[in-house]
Formats: structure tokens, sequence, C-alpha cells
């Protein structure tokens, strides 16, 4: 996380705000379009991955991974086709007028397949236990890569032209892909399965694939909830004011930050706990974690109270300092996210993917609705308020499913306090 605040400040100083406003408009339309080529396996893979391998049934996550594998090509490559023979043209007319120096039909298809398989195997990772490997290419080594290279170039040079940046990137997450690629442990052993023999022959992929498109909109909306108003600002506002209200999106990631590295961690540990079938066990450990990383998430949104201007200023530079209220807005959201915990996990691992989904994509339709008209009297103030509020609105609902449906609680509790630190211990 800290790297990649370094790897957006660079940024910020070796484009112009226009520029690093049309980056992170790019940025975000890969990330969305990698979503759309996975068709929610990501998800799905990881909770079939996670549950076969608390089994020990190796050949069934071969299985899995393979059929996964399949999906997400076929899905890109038709999703490139699109984009050079009809969305570059959409998407350039509605956020890119001025953007000349960059063939987006060129990076974008590349982008696509690169962000997917890059989606899904994280998850293999995640699933098979070794987190280590799924935070790795999750975004330390992309990040750490591009850190070292952009404070060489920012030694060398004052600034650089957007389509050198967008290559250089593009180039860092190839690397990464590859890498992970190499690395995955593909076919698993199946030796000492022991319940293995059991339901050999058993097709997954009807129910794989039912799983795939309920996560498929949860996963699309939670994108929408996080992305739509960086979406909406280069819309109605210009590349400019795209800059400053993602610096500002960018950075409010701190306060979140210990409940993400959570919810990178936690899944195969929940999947334990929910085959013992001891909810109460289950909240005290979930609970005593939200507390524990609350108390960071209170600190962080201090200082951005108190100090705001000069964080931005020190990050990014002096010309995002005006966002310092957008980022007082935007750490609000992000406080009432960590303060509420893991929930959506819990939704999610329980197999409640229908009930997320709903939560998710009416959260996100209301991020929208309201952006338009905030917007509108605000700018990217307004912004910063619709997406707080649809933040809020998502959290306490899945907060209170996931205690109606799973019968666990999921906020923060100073009574479970103590339970935090063997929790994250046995993390």
């Amino acid at each position: 996380m800290l790297s990649g605040m370094v790897v957006h400040g660079a940024l910020a100083r070796l484009l112009t705000p226009e520029e690093y406003g049309n980056y992170l408009l790019i940025l975000s339309l890969a990330l969305f379009l990698g979503l759309l080529g996975q068709v929610g396996l990501k998800q799905a893979v990881l909770r079939w991955v996670a549950d076969y391998s608390s089994k020990k049934q190796y050949h069934c996550i071969n299985r899995v991974i393979a059929f996964a594998g399949k999906i997400v090509f076929i899905a890109s490559l038709v999703l490139a086709l699109l984009w050079v023979f009809l969305i570059d043209d959409v998407v350039t007319h509605l956020f890119f007028s001025s953007l000349s120096e960059v063939d987006l039909s060129v990076v974008m298809p590349v982008w696509i397949a690169l962000m997917a398989f890059r989606l899904v195997i994280i998850e293999i990772y995640r699933g098979l236990g070794d987190i280590f490997k799924a935070t790795l290419f999750d975004s330390v080594f992309t990040n750490v890569v591009l850190m070292a290279a952009l404070v060489i170039l920012m030694i060398l040079y004052s600034s650089l032209t957007l389509a050198f940046i967008l290559f250089l990137v593009l180039g860092v997450y190839a690397i990464n892909f590859l890498v992970s690629a190499v690395l995955l442990p593909v076919p698993l052993s199946t030796s000492g399965q022991g319940s293995d023999s059991v339901d050999v022959d058993h097709d997954d992929k009807p129910s794989l694939m039912s799983a795939a498109m309920v996560l498929y909109v949860t996963d699309l909306s939670v994108f929408a909830l996080a992305q739509s108003m960086i979406w909406l600002v280069g819309n109605l506002m210009g590349s400019e004011n795209v800059a400053l209200f993602a610096a500002a999106q960018k950075l409010v990631n701190l306060v979140a930050m210990p409940l993400l590295i959570v919810n990178l961690v936690i899944p195969p540990f929940i999947s334990e706990l929910k085959a013992t079938g001891d909810h109460e066990r289950t909240e005290k450990i979930v609970r005593g974690i939200s507390s524990l990383v609350g108390l960071p998430a209170l600190i962080v949104l201090t200082v951005f109270v108190f100090f705001g201007d000069l964080a931005m200023t020190i990050v990014y530079g002096k010309e995002y300092a005006s966002a310092s209220s957008v980022l007082l807005m935007l750490s609000i959201g992000a406080l009432a996210n960590v303060l509420t915990g893991s929930c959506g996990k819990i939704l999610l691992m329980y197999g409640y993917h229908n009930i997320l989904m709903k939560i998710t994509f009416s959260s996100g339709l209301i991020s929208v609705l309201f952006g338009v008209v905030l917007i509108q009297y605000f700018g990217i103030l307004g912004a910063a308020i619709a997406a707080s509020l649809a933040k809020l609105i998502h959290n306490l609902l899945s907060l209170f499913y996931a205690h109606k449906y799973c019968g666990i609680w999921t906020h923060v509790s100073v009574l479970h306090f103590m339970f935090a630190y063997k929790s994250l211990r046995r993390l």
C-alpha cells in the first residue's frame, strides 16, 4: 500500500494534472474490463479452491483451475475484439477528447487479458492458502518494481509523456502475470488425498458458473461503487478534476488498509471455521480483528482531519492540496467500512452470493444517482459525499444480513478485542 502511494506520488509529479487524470481513467477502465474478462470467476474460484483445499481434493482444484482458464481466455478475447471495433471510439468520445498521443486500441486489449488472468490467479493462490504469493502478485510486485523505476526516472527526468508511462506500467503488469503463472503449482499433487476418492466424477462446472454469474454482478457492482465517481467526474468535469478526486481516493485507502489486508488473508480461515459450525467462536475472532484494525484507521483519519492539505501536498504536490476536503469526506466512508468489519466476506464464504449481489448493486446505483446530482452542485466534493454515503449504506446492510443469515456480527467491539492478537497470529 505504501509503495502504491509512492508510485502515484511520482506519477503526479512526472505528469501534468490532466495527463495524470487521463492515466487514472485509463487504469480504471482497464481494471473494469479485466473484471468483465474474468466473468465472475475470481470470487467463485476462491471459494471452490479454498473448500477443496481444506478437504485435500486436489484433483477437483485442478479441474476448477483448468475450466476457469479456458473461460477467461475466451472472454478476454471477445472483449479485446469489442474494444478494437466498438468500445474504443465510444470511450474516447466520453472521456478522452484531448487524448492524441496514445493509441488505446493497442494498449487496452493486452491490458484486458493481463488484468483478467491476474485477478483469477491471485484468488487461486489465496484459496490454496498461499497468502504470501497472493499478496505479492496482487499489488506488491507491480508497485515495488514501478516504484523503483519511477524513482530513477524522477532523478533523470523532470517530466515524461503519458504514452511512456502507460507502456512502462503495462510491461510491469506483464512481468507480474508471467511470474505468477509460472510459480502457480498446477497440476497439484494428488498423492495422499485421503477422502479425495469421493465424488471424483462429479462435474462442478454448472455450479461453479452459477455462483460465478452471481459474483460477476457483485464484482462489477463493487467496482462501480469504488470507481463510478471517477468516471462521472471525468465525463462531467474533465481529467484535471479526475486527478484531484482520484488522488484523494488513493490516499484514503490508508484508512481502510488494515481491513483490506485482513480481507486478503481471512477467506481460507473463515472456510475452516465454517466447517466446524462454531459461529460463536467465528464471531469472536472476526469482531476481535475488526477492533484491532479499527484503531490505526482512527489514527489516520485524525491526521487527515487536521492535516489533510499537508498530506496531499507531501504525497502529490502543491497542485493537489485543494482536494483536502474530498480526502476528509472519503475518509469518513472508509472509516465506516473498517468499523463494520469483514461482513461482506462472511456473506461470501457462507454462500450468500445473491444477498451480497443485491446489496452491492443497490449501493452502486445509489452512488451513481447521487453522484450525478451532487456533482452539479458541489463538484468533486459532491462526488465524495455520494461515494461515502453509498459505502455507508453498503456496509450497514452487509453487517445486518451477515447477522441475519449467518448468525455472525462483524463490527468493532471492545469486548472481543482480546481475541484479535491470537486470531491474527493464526492468520
